[in-house]
């Protein structure tokens, strides 16, 4: 009989070891879940950011142009002429 209650405590406290360590591995989860969730919308938000870097970067060479130069040196020169126009009369 000795040799089966030893077993059964034996049985026992593997499956209390067992379910400890589930506990462990289910806690680690959910934090590392929680954790992948803040990361992602971290990427989310760099992700626009970047978009937003690359409108920008876009829009200085459209401003860079020659045409897009030379239309506002035109632009400017009607706006000159206009102001003079209005002070002669």
């Amino acid at each position: 009989m000795d040799g089966i209650t030893a077993l059964q405590k034996h049985l026992v406290r593997v499956k209390l070891e067992h379910a400890e360590r589930e506990a462990a591995l289910e806690r680690t989860v959910a934090e590392l879940r929680g954790e992948n969730d803040e990361l992602k919308a971290a990427l989310d938000d760099a992700a626009d950011e970047l978009d937003l870097c690359w409108a920008h970067v876009h829009q200085l060479r459209l401003e860079t142009t020659t045409k897009f130069q030379v239309e506002e040196r035109d632009d400017w020169r009607a706006l000159v002429r206009s102001v003079q126009e209005d002070r002669q009369r």
